[in-house]
């Protein structure tokens, strides 16, 4: 039986005869890339590898084709596929062929059983892809698409992995001072939340001051547009004492590089890859023995910071649409698996506290209780509906805290600003106690040293949250609380 194959005519583009082009080697950036636009993993396309000339050569032309209307890293995942199935032809026996078989498809499409199904999703489509594109470039072949039974269906699921306040507390102590570009890079990202790439590919004019505070611009590597942030004092001076590093380094290797997180290799100043600061980061985590709640070790990644950012600002009350717009998300979709984690934060606060938690007065309250408050549930008509139902309901999540949680709910503003300890709406239990004690320590110190200089405002918003610990503390240790 006669096998249908692609066979390709060959697309017209006046740059067939391009000296680039009749190389088995493209530079991406020879290709009219720029630097942000290229995976640090795969900065050239090489078809040195492809053994089948007519593979080869048909492939060559169709990245030709598709460099002006394609990302870098799409072209990259064609030459993956193109590659893969090379190794296929001459394994089916068709290596010297001159087109693309449906067998071969098939055993390509094969070949991925053991994989991932992301994995084979994404190599499926990206086939399907290439042949649409072969067949657009004039191609009279009956294998125009990869047919319906070939290819691999994926429901997305993100996992969110956010590190834990504990342990955002343990690197923040493990960073300061930021004496390096690495603890620099860490407390930045844990406050602007970027894609790896965007963090490394900050320029040195992306800083600006206003009359209300700093900004920063960084490149949405998503869809390369400039997009600028609000951040901190203290995120402005990291950036400004890493853009001075640059300065320096750039002018020891005596060039004009406008990255500030470069590094010197071999008399040059590059930039840091993406995959150098994943090495550097599991270094500095094995190197400082950093652990989790469990003591199990922490593995850091750079986008786990972009996961904690997104968790922390849901958890503490910024709308779903402003968290969007900070960390630069095209629609909703990546949002809201933040705000499933705020449902999960509260009720898991709530779950540990085993029934009861008690506030700043030593008043004890139970779970039905607390979310009565949280939630204005109707004693008289809500009363048969479990919990969950109530949670669900009202969706009325409070304010997760790293020592307990605010029974106000998110859409009710506070007056107390920070102020939890002082306010009656702070509820906790004994699962953070090691955190209340530590807290009342620190406070009783502040209270002392400012009583010393004068400070009475202070020294006495101090001594009240010390008092309002002691009572906490001495509730939760089985002291004497109210009813």
């Amino acid at each position: 039986m006669q096998k249908n194959k692609l066979s390709l005519v060959k697309p017209s583009f006046e740059s067939s005869s391009d000296v680039l082009f009749e190389k088995d080697k493209w530079e991406l950036t020879a290709l009219g890339y720029s630097d942000q636009a290229i995976s640090s993993s795969s900065r050239s396309l090489n078809f040195e590898q492809i053994k089948n000339s007519w593979l080869k050569a048909s492939g060559k032309k169709l990245l030709w084709n598709k460099r002006h209307n394609c990302s870098a890293n799409t072209l990259v995942a064609y030459l993956r596929v193109l590659r893969a199935i090379d190794r296929v032809a001459y394994h089916e026996g068709e290596g010297d062929e001159q087109g693309l078989s449906m067998n071969v498809i098939r055993a390509y499409v094969d070949s991925l059983s053991n994989l991932s199904n992301s994995t084979k999703f994404v190599s499926t489509s990206t086939l399907n892809e290439m042949l649409a594109s072969w067949a657009e470039y004039g191609t009279p072949a009956e294998v125009e698409r990869l047919p319906s039974h070939l290819r691999v269906r994926q429901e997305r699921k993100i996992s969110v992995k956010a590190l834990s306040p504990y342990v955002q507390s343990k690197l923040e102590s493990l960073c300061t001072p930021a004496d390096t570009y690495l603890k620099r890079y860490i407390l930045i990202a844990m406050e602007i939340g970027p894609r790896g790439n965007e963090l490394l590919h900050l320029k040195r004019d992306c800083l600006a001051r206003h009359s209300d505070g700093w900004t920063l611009a960084r490149n949405n590597s998503k869809n390369g547009k400039f997009q600028v942030i609000p951040i901190s004092d203290k995120a402005a001076s990291l950036v400004s004492a890493q853009i001075a590093e640059s300065k320096t380094l750039a002018g020891q290797c005596n060039e004009n590089s406008d990255y500030i997180f470069i590094h010197k290799y071999e008399g040059q100043a590059k930039v840091y890859s993406l995959r150098n600061i994943n090495i550097q980061l599991s270094r500095f985590c094995a190197k400082s023995e950093i652990t989790d709640e469990l003591g199990k070790p922490v593995h850091l990644s750079t986008h786990m910071f972009r996961h904690t950012v997104g968790t922390n600002l849901i958890n503490n009350g910024v709308t779903e649409y402003y968290v969007q717009k900070f960390l630069g998300h095209s629609t909703p979709m990546m949002t809201n698996h933040y705000a499933h984690i705020n449902d999960k934060s509260m009720r898991k606060a709530l779950s540990k506290a085993n029934g009861s938690m008690c506030d700043i007065k030593g008043k004890i309250y139970d779970l039905q209780e607390l979310a009565k408050q949280s939630e204005w549930i109707d004693a008289n008509h809500d009363s048969e509906l479990s919990l969950d139902a109530k949670w669900l309901r009202k969706k009325l999540s409070a304010h997760a805290l790293p020592n307990g949680i605010c029974s106000l709910p998110i859409h009710q503003e506070c007056s107390h600003a920070n102020a939890c300890l002082t306010c009656a709406s702070f509820r906790t239990s004994q699962e953070h106690l090691p955190a209340l004690t530590t807290q009342r320590d620190r406070a009783d110190k502040l209270k002392t040293e400012a009583t010393s200089k004068g400070l009475t405002r202070q020294a006495e918003l101090n001594r009240k949250t010390v008092e309002n610990l002691n009572i906490i503390i001495r509730t939760l240790s089985g002291g004497c609380g109210h009813a």
